[in-house]
C-alpha cells in the first residue's frame, strides 16, 4: 500500500500459493502485523515468478477485489 503512489510498504507476500490454481477459484486473504493499521490511498498486486497456467504463465487475472477497511 502506499499513500502517494511512489513508496510502497508491503502487505502480504504469497510464494508458490496454490490456493487459487483452477478457474472460477477465489479466495480472501487477511492482512495483518504493523502495516494493518495503516492508511493507504494505492494498492498494488505484483507478479515475481510464474504462475502454474500452462497456456500464459506470466498472466494473472482479477476479476473481482474488495478491500476492506476504515475510512479516514
Amino acid at each position: 500500500g502506499s499513500l502517494d503512489g511512489e513508496k510502497w510498504s508491503g502487505l502480504r507476500t504469497h510464494e508458490n500459493d496454490q490456493t487459487i490454481c483452477k478457474p472460477g477459484q477465489f479466495a480472501s486473504w487477511p492482512v495483518n502485523g504493523p502495516n494493518a493499521l495503516l492508511p493507504f490511498r494505492f494498492f498494488r498486486i505484483i507478479l515475481t515468478g510464474p504462475t502454474t497456467a500452462v497456456s500464459n504463465p506470466w498472466n494473472f487475472c482479477v476479476c473481482f477485489l474488495e478491500l476492506y477497511g476504515y475510512f479516514r
